[in-house]
């Protein structure tokens, strides 16, 4: 019988996690508490990340690729 090859302490192929192609930014903004609070009251029901996002000129609009 022959010895099989080791498996483990190396890449092996189709190991781990498959690419989606889809990557994510995230950012952490600290402000005071009335801060909060006015910012709050001015974005109404957007999210607080998509409204201080369009505020910075950081929003870009979502593209969805077809998979190969």
């Amino acid at each position: 019988m022959k010895p099989k090859p080791p498996t483990h302490g190396g890449k092996r192929a189709n190991a781990g996690r498959k690419a989606t192609g889809a990557t994510t930014v995230s950012r952490s903004v600290s402000m005071p508490v009335r801060t909060w609070a006015a910012l709050d009251a001015a974005r109404g029901l957007q999210p607080r990340g998509v409204f201080i996002a369009a505020k910075l000129g950081l929003h870009r609009p979502k593209i969805i690729l077809p998979k190969p």
